[in-house]
């Protein structure tokens, strides 16, 4: 599971997984799709998670594994926030 968490942390920095909030999610058996954390299939014997995520460039639909979700979930809310727009005024070095 390890190499699965590090996969989910390296896509939520560069962008391909959304580091948002949860906005709507739905489960049920998958049916071979690619799972967008591990990248390998969803099976009809394992649980589906279609989830809409927010993120600054606006709402994806994921599709995952339930277990890939819940490190998904947990790795996002460990991320730092984003930075905040400095004054045009202010030191940058201090």
């Amino acid at each position: 599971m390890d190499s699965v968490r590090n996969l989910i942390r390296e896509k939520l920095r560069d962008g391909r997984l959304p580091s948002g909030r949860t906005v709507r999610f739905w489960g049920g058996p998958g049916a071979g799709q690619l799972c967008d954390a591990c990248e390998t299939p969803v099976t009809k014997d394992q649980l589906a998670i279609e989830d809409f995520s927010s993120n600054a460039t606006g709402t994806k639909l994921l599709l995952i594994h339930a277990s890939c979700f819940q490190i998904w979930d947990a790795e996002r809310l460990l991320l730092p926030p984003p930075e905040t727009a400095r004054g045009s005024g202010e030191d940058s070095r201090t």
